[in-house]
């Protein structure tokens, strides 16, 4: 359903019963790529959303800071005074802004190929990925998961095709995101994929410091763990969201 937010209008999807918890989705998809969290959420009230200039949610020129509140009033407006929040990628940035502006809200908080910041590693990764499709799978999965189930990734890229014109008007929130001065409190679940060229593991220090109250796992896979690892990192997450 389409929810109407000061100007911004947010689709969202509620699914199951239980304490809420927020999913957010990476950049170039949609709240269908959380799906798959469903069956290791079973105990929760799933709220998934578009983020904005994604899905059917609207097209605005925004920042991750305002889509964070966007998030927040959505809610509210549901009546969940405490909640969870999993996000991926981009969608972990979102999380990690809301865990830093609403603390007293969020019960715990899970990242799954998060970052601090954008360095020049991660620009160089972007431009070498936009111009070829050979890095464009390097900078998503490992290179054992391409080798083994090529055909199986090109179906998923058919089914749900990346839409660059969208998802560029992402691009100046994405490079601002910086939150290396934070302390976030929140107890939080931090999931980094070893083979992640992206992100990955030369982030843990500074994640770490940003959140002292944190569990890091790192996670035999790529970026893109939910369609990678989810076998691996399912149980672990609901292991941490029962606990």
């Amino acid at each position: 359903m389409i929810c109407n937010v000061d100007d911004y209008q947010i689709n969202i999807e509620i699914m199951g019963y239980g304490d809420p918890v927020l999913l957010i989705h990476g950049l170039g998809s949609a709240n269908f790529a959380m799906y798959p969290y469903a069956y290791y959420l079973s105990d929760f009230r799933r709220i998934y959303v578009d983020v904005p200039n994604h899905g059917k949610s609207g097209d605005y020129e925004i920042g991750l800071d305002e889509i964070s509140g966007i998030f927040k009033k959505i809610m509210d407006n549901l009546n969940f005074e405490k909640f969870s929040v999993i996000g991926i990628s981009m969608g972990s940035m979102i999380a990690s802004i809301m865990a830093s502006k609403y603390q007293d809200s969020l019960k715990k908080v899970v990242l799954i190929s998060p970052t601090t910041h954008l360095d020049e590693q991660v620009f160089k990764t972007i431009s070498m990925w936009v111009g070829s499709e050979e890095e464009s799978l390097r900078a998503s999965f490992s290179e054992k998961f391409i080798r083994e189930n090529l055909d199986r990734i090109r179906a998923y890229e058919t089914l749900h095709p990346f839409d660059p014109v969208r998802s560029s008007q992402m691009g100046a929130a994405l490079a601002s995101f910086d939150i290396r001065n934070y302390k976030i409190t929140t107890e939080t679940l931090i999931l980094i994929g070893i083979h992640d060229i992206l992100f990955g593991p030369r982030f843990e220090d500074s994640l770490g410091k940003v959140f002292p109250n944190s569990r890091i796992v790192e996670v035999d896979s790529g970026h893109s763990m939910t369609f990678e690892a989810i076998d691996r990192i399912g149980p672990v997450i609901r292991e941490f969201m029962l606990g």
